[in-house]
C-alpha cells in the first residue's frame, strides 16, 4: 500500500509570513511597491484620466473694490452693494434671455391674487403649438411675438389655469382688453 502524503497545516502560515518579512524587509517592500505600480498601471488603462477642476481664486478684498473695514458695519454695506449690483445684473439677463418662463412667473403671481391654479412655461408651448403658432381671432402668426390673453378674464373671475388662457398677437389681446369672449367675438363678427 502506498502512504497518502498528508497536507502540512497552514494554520500556522501567517507566522512564516511574519518570519518572512522580518528576514527579508528590503525584498518585501520592493515586492509591495512593483504590486502597486502595476495595480496603478491596470487602474490608468481603464479609467479616463482626471482632470483637475479649476478652482476660482479668492481674491482679497482690496481687488474687489471693497475697502478692509475699521468697523465690520462699513465692510457689511460696501460688500451688499457689489454682491447687490452683481446679482441684479444676473437676473436682467436672465429675463431677457427666458421671456416665456418671465410671462408664466408674473401671471403665476396674478392667479396666487386671484387664488386660482397656475400654468407653466411648459403649458404655454404647448397652447402654441395646439394654435399653430396662429392668433385665435385673426389668424395671424404669432411664433414670435404673441401675449398670454384669458379666455375668461380674472377681472370677471376666470382662473389663472391651463384651460382659461390663449396666446393672441399683440393688437388682438389690446382690443379685447377685460371684455367678455362671447361680446369680443360679436364685436370683432365672428359671432352674429
Amino acid at each position: 500500500m502506498e502512504k497518502i502524503k498528508k497536507k502540512k497545516c497552514r494554520g500556522n502560515r501567517t507566522a512564516q509570513r511574519r518570519r518572512y518579512k522580518e528576514r527579508y524587509p528590503e525584498k518585501v517592500h520592493s515586492q509591495r511597491r512593483a504590486r502597486r505600480k502595476r495595480h496603478r498601471e491596470r487602474l490608468a488603462v481603464l479609467r479616463p484620466p482626471k482632470v483637475e477642476k479649476l478652482k476660482p481664486e479668492k481674491k482679497p478684498r482690496a481687488t474687489l473694490g471693497i475697502p478692509y473695514p475699521s468697523d465690520t458695519k462699513e465692510y457689511a454695506m460696501a460688500y451688499y452693494q457689489l454682491v447687490k449690483d452683481r446679482r441684479r445684473q444676473q437676473v436682467n439677463e436672465w429675463r431677457k434671455t427666458n421671456p416665456e418662463r418671465m410671462r408664466a412667473l408674473r401671471n403665476k403671481r396674478r392667479g396666487r391674487e386671484t387664488g386660482g391654479r397656475n400654468f407653466t412655461y411648459q403649458d404655454v408651448l404647448d397652447i402654441l403649438r395646439q394654435q399653430k403658432s396662429m392668433c385665435v381671432y385673426c389668424r395671424e402668426n404669432i411664433k414670435n411675438d404673441y401675449q398670454i390673453d384669458h379666455i375668461m378674464p380674472l377681472s370677471r373671475n376666470g382662473e389663472n389655469s391651463k384651460n382659461n388662457i390663449q396666446l393672441l398677437c399683440p393688437s388682438c389681446n389690446a382690443r379685447k382688453s377685460n371684455k367678455h369672449p362671447v361680446d369680443f367675438a360679436m364685436s370683432i363678427g365672428l359671432l352674429v
